[in-house]
């Protein structure tokens, strides 16, 4: 079907109750569409920040106020199945109450909380395994007081979470994970003089299989060089630390393992594009398969690897009057192919939980950025996977984060800092 651009029409949505302009700074959705999850937000605020688990038709399944903490919900998740869900951010980030971080994961059978975790720092990210076998956690420098970067869990026989042995390194900070279906692996991303590890999940916890840095001859450019950070990962993670300066050279982004867990790919800050890994080589060789960076640009924020491992889509900054893009780079026999790079929007793309449906027929991500003190308009935009054309956008009046399709492409959820979160189904806006 054809349908006009700037033509996405939520079925519902979702405002900010607290009446204090909180964004709605991340999302994710089951595989069938089933479970939406979504959670409140905002830099340097302290509020009653709330998260939210809400069925197909927005019918609210599970509210959990996080009253009085700082910042508040950063990053949400669901499983697969639409079993669990919860979300991670800050609890507390000032001299007067510490700087504390909180996971909070939720069976949303039993309506009752799973993980209660305080966390050394803020809560980056959060990977599950498709029916929340193995849950981990990422987070940034532990400022003070007990945490780890990385926090691991286990569902075990009668339905509780075992915490498993984690990881701690003084110098770095976790943005983000990556499990393998079975959870037996699991790829961290890392700001610091290390950019991602590869794991083994064992009964235990993690013990570390392999570490990588970006190669000095592929770091094409440092973090300085590319257009302003979004989420604020780096400024946010350097705020407390008195190690500032040594966070001078790129880093990874965001990491992304096929289900197998026999490949795995990484995007990097700068102009050092994306790269893309095979398990077996990697182990053996500590090096990718081969890197890619498109000409044009500045820092790639997000990527994901097709379930099969034969193909890669990302999402970044460039130059010109567009900077906000999408790209796609197969693995041929002859290394990367890079198929399509599109520049779509004045502002650059925002991260997400997966920028590909399953059947890697749909790209979708959201896009905005801080214009010094003041917010960016933003777009939701639909892409052919095959092709990288639009097929259908929204414009928002400021700036949007994660754009979320479920699994099978049949819905998406977007969240915003118009401190609206929009849901759509995909009959009539992309199928």
């Amino acid at each position: 079907m054809t349908v006009e651009l700037n033509a996405l029409k939520p079925a519902w949505t979702l405002a900010d109750p607290s009446g204090q302009g909180l964004w709605f700074n991340s999302t994710d959705v089951s595989g069938n569409g089933g479970v939406f999850v979504t959670g409140t937000f905002k830099f340097d605020t302290t509020a009653d920040f709330t998260l939210f688990v809400l069925d197909r038709q927005g019918h609210e399944l599970l509210r959990d106020v996080w009253a009085g903490s700082d910042m508040g919900v950063f990053w949400t998740a669901v499983s697969r199945d639409g079993r669990y869900g919860g979300g991670g951010g800050w609890l507390h980030a000032s001299s007067a109450h510490g700087y504390v971080g909180q996971m909070k994961l939720w069976d949303l059978q039993t309506k009752q909380p799973v993980i209660q975790q305080q966390t050394g720092s803020r809560v980056n990210h959060i990977a599950m395994t498709p029916a929340g076998e193995r849950v981990a956690a990422s987070c940034g420098q532990v400022y003070s007081g007990p945490g780890q970067l990385v926090y691991l869990w286990a569902r075990q026989p009668d339905g509780t979470f075992k915490s498993l042995q984690g990881f701690l390194e003084n110098g770095l900070s976790a943005l983000w994970g990556s499990f393998s279906e079975d959870g037996q692996w699991l790829v961290v991303a890392f700001i610091g003089p290390t950019h991602l590890i590869l794991f083994q999940v064992t009964p235990t916890g993690l013990v570390e299989a392999k570490r990588w840095s970006i190669p000095q001859g592929q770091a094409l450019a440092t973090e300085t060089d590319e257009d302003p950070d979004p989420r604020q990962y780096l400024a946010e993670h350097l705020r407390f630390a008195p190690e500032k300066a040594s966070y001078s050279g790129p880093y990874v982004k965001s990491v992304s393992m096929a289900p197998d867990g026999s490949r795995f790919a990484a995007a990097a800050s700068g102009k050092n594009g994306v790269f893309l890994f095979d398990r077996a080589t990697f182990l053996e060789t500590g090096e990718s398969l081969w890197q890619k960076a498109p000409l044009g640009v500045t820092t790639t924020s997000m990527v994901t690897l097709a379930r099969d491992g034969t193909f890669l889509v990302a999402a970044g900054n460039g130059t010109g009057s567009q900077p906000g893009l999408a790209y796609r780079v197969d693995d041929s026999e002859g290394g990367p192919t890079l198929t399509w790079c599109h520049s779509v929007s004045a502002f650059g793309a925002n991260p997400c939980n997966r920028l590909l449906d399953d059947a890697g027929d749909y790209v979708a991500f959201g896009t905005g950025q801080p214009q010094g003190s003041a917010l960016s308009p933003g777009q939701f935009f639909v892409l052919k996977a095959v092709s990288g054309v639009v097929i259908n956008q929204m414009n928002t009046p400021v700036m949007n984060w994660p754009f979320q399709l479920s699994g099978d492409g049949s819905c998406a959820f977007g969240g915003s800092d118009c401190c609206t979160a929009f849901a759509f189904e995909a009959q009539g806006n992309w199928a």
